[in-house]
């Protein structure tokens, strides 16, 4: 019953905040895998004839999906190494890149925001692995459009919440990524866009 799901997965968002015992149990049961089979109305399908879509080519997405990509957001926040390599075990790379270019702004938003806790990290090589990990699922996925040319394009929609996770994922990047990963930040258009942005708030 999607109505089941879509209250079950809500319920499971609080779940598996940092604070809470059952976040562990998630990980060790399995339930994972059934999260993210519940995230496939988030995966942009160009094989849909477009009836389904508005004039700016976003189609709507079932809540119950939007939800679990909650839920994985929630898992990623304030967590261990050890525990983001098990969820993104379960959800991968792969799958991550199709999101952050989603068929909803709602869906790209919260790929941001799995994004941007997933580079939350005080060890650089914390940082680095997700980054080298997420990059190379994006040029494989679009070839020349990697992580920084996908921060650059949401820095500049025209979506307010995308462009503000799209911020936080560069100042979580920014805050402890190693220095060669900082230098291509500032070599790109990133800080000229984050400033544009300010300009603009």
């Amino acid at each position: 019953d999607v109505t089941v799901q879509t209250e079950a997965t809500a319920a499971l968002c609080n779940f598996v905040v940092d604070f809470s015992p059952m976040r562990s149990a998630v990980l060790e049961l399995g339930v994972m895998n059934r999260i993210v089979e519940l995230t496939e109305d988030c995966v942009a399908r160009t094989d849909l004839d477009g009836s389904d879509m508005d004039d700016s080519g976003s189609r709507e997405v079932k809540p119950v999906s939007i939800n679990a990509l909650w839920a994985l957001k929630n898992m990623l926040f304030a967590s261990s190494r050890s525990v983001k390599e098990q969820v993104m075990h379960a959800v991968t790379f792969e799958r991550l890149a199709l999101f952050l270019n989603g068929p909803s702004p709602a869906v790209v938003e919260q790929a941001l925001y799995i994004s941007r806790n997933l580079f939350c990290a005080r060890i650089s090589m914390d940082i680095s692995w997700a980054w080298i990990a997420l990059n190379h699922a994006l040029l494989q996925r679009e070839k020349g459009c990697g992580l920084m040319t996908l921060l650059e394009k949401h820095l500049q929609s025209v979506c307010l919440p995308i462009r503000t996770q799209a911020i936080y994922v560069v100042c979580n990047v920014s805050a402890a990524a190693p220095q060669e990963i900082r230098n291509q930040m500032m070599r790109s258009r990133v800080p000229k866009l984050i400033v544009e942005a300010l300009n603009e708030s």
